[in-house]
């Protein structure tokens, strides 16, 4: 019995102690040093991801995984060794260096969300600005279809802006606002050259002096006048020089410009007459005033853009040009005619008569002179 208890001892001795041999050469041995260090910088990939380092700060946050690469490589490269050749300081450098690489893209990613969020907001705020801007003249001056166009994208990437902005995705907020501020721009431009020609110097001379005429002519002859301001959407009722009523008048979808062609939309410039009254039943626009729009400068010039290339040369030139009623609806709307309320209608049509001048300008520069002596009629 002794014997055998003997060759037990034996053989565990010889179990326990190839156990140990296994141990130290093929790696069962405790955690090298600095393991925590390591541990961290591991974690610090969840906390990167959450702070969307890949988004905001991709150039630190590769140098994090790098780092991380390298770690890794040096821990495998150490383990593979036998145990007592083992030597873990490389290690350790290396993964303080990954700490502090994550330490920096965190960082750097918070700053920049951050950076980025304000621009978003602040390019969000200026197109807002250029879309009200341009939305509260539109109803007037009327943009194109690609200009239009360039608005409806303008609120539709604002609305995602805002939505990826509620989401926490502010890299992709900021890329809608950038383009909707883009297309904002467009429409603003666009609509800064149709009203642009309102303060055209050489424009505004010659308008002011068909309004000075038509003043100088009414107050000579003691008779009425009518002058429509377009910039202003005003039709202008005179009597003896002095303006007596003013009316809210609707023009052309394209009213900003001066008349060139039949189907431009356009609200013809220049000293006219009436030439036709048309009472209730007349009219399909509840009653009207038929001025004598082409005159003969209109028809010059209309041979010389057609001459010139600027009009089509099979384009036409319109006619049919009248102030008439059912207007009021706060934008330009019309063929190229002037539109009044019915109300306003009614007073300027028992005003007026056949020979009636009829004024049209872009602009007036001294308006304050035509309200300096308001009469009642």
């Amino acid at each position: 019995m002794k014997r055998i208890l003997q060759h037990l001892k034996t053989w565990w001795g010889t179990v326990v102690g190839a156990g140990a041999f296994v141990v130290a050469v093929f790696g069962l041995a405790p955690d090298p040093p600095q393991i925590g260090l390591f541990h961290s910088a591991m974690t610090q990939d969840r906390i990167l991801k959450e702070a969307q380092a890949e988004v905001y700060a991709p150039d630190e946050y590769d140098d994090y995984v790098r780092a991380m690469s390298r770690v890794k490589e040096e821990l495998a490269a150490q383990q593979a060794k036998f145990y007592y050749s083992r030597q873990y300081l490389t290690f350790e450098r290396l993964s303080r260096e990954a700490v502090e690489a994550s330490g920096r893209a965190e960082k750097a990613a918070r700053e920049n969300r951050s950076a980025v969020k304000q621009e978003a907001s602040q390019l969000a705020g200026e197109a807002r600005t250029l879309l009200g801007a341009v939305r509260a003249r539109t109803h007037r001056v009327g943009l194109s279809d690609s200009g239009r166009a360039s608005l409806v994208r303008v609120e539709v990437l604002l609305r995602e802006a805002d939505m990826f902005g509620r989401e926490d995705r502010w890299h992709e907020s900021n890329d809608r606002v950038r383009t909707a501020l883009t297309f904002a721009r467009t429409a603003h431009a666009e609509l800064q050259n149709r009203v642009g020609r309102y303060d055209d110097a050489g424009l505004i001379k010659q308008w002011d002096r068909w309004v000075y005429e038509t003043l100088d002519w009414s107050s000579r002859n003691g008779e009425r006048a009518v002058v429509v301001v377009k910039s202003r959407n005003l039709c202008l009722l005179l009597e003896s020089g002095h303006m007596v009523r003013a009316y809210d008048a609707d023009l052309g979808k394209n009213g900003v410009f001066d008349k060139s062609y039949r189907g431009d939309y356009a609200t013809p410039e220049g000293k006219y007459r009436i030439i036709k009254k048309k009472g209730a039943g007349q009219s399909k626009y509840h009653k009207a005033l038929l001025i004598n729009y082409p005159n003969d400068e209109d028809i010059r010039a209309f041979r010389r853009d057609r001459t010139l290339g600027r009009v089509s040369i099979r384009s036409r030139l319109g006619g049919h040009i009248e102030i008439h009623g059912d207007g009021g609806r706060d934008r330009n709307w019309t063929e190229g005619c002037v539109a009044l309320p019915n109300a306003d209608m009614d007073h300027i049509f028992s005003r007026t008569a056949i020979g009636t001048p009829v004024t049209i300008v872009g602009n007036f520069s001294d308006f304050d002179r035509l309200f300096s002596r308001p009469n009642k009629s």
